[in-house]
């Protein structure tokens, strides 16, 4: 038997149970949060650059060799 999948699956009853009202266990059930936006909301939102896209400034593994020491 595998523990995991009971647990996870023990979850899962548990966020439809709190759905019916019942007392349940785990975390709840998401419901559905739907937005509408004008077409100018949407049109600024293209403009933005997201860093996504890219970003160079964090750290980096530039300069390690595969098998070699790490020195700290």
């Amino acid at each position: 038997m595998n523990l995991h999948q009971v647990i996870l699956c023990l979850f899962a009853l548990g966020r439809k149970a709190q759905k019916q009202g019942v007392r349940g266990l785990g975390p709840k059930e998401s419901e559905k949060n739907e937005r509408t936006f004008s077409s100018e909301t949407l049109t600024q939102g293209n403009r933005v650059i997201s860093t996504q896209y890219g970003y160079n400034k964090g750290a980096t593994q530039s300069g390690i060799i595969f098998g070699n020491t790490r020195h700290m």
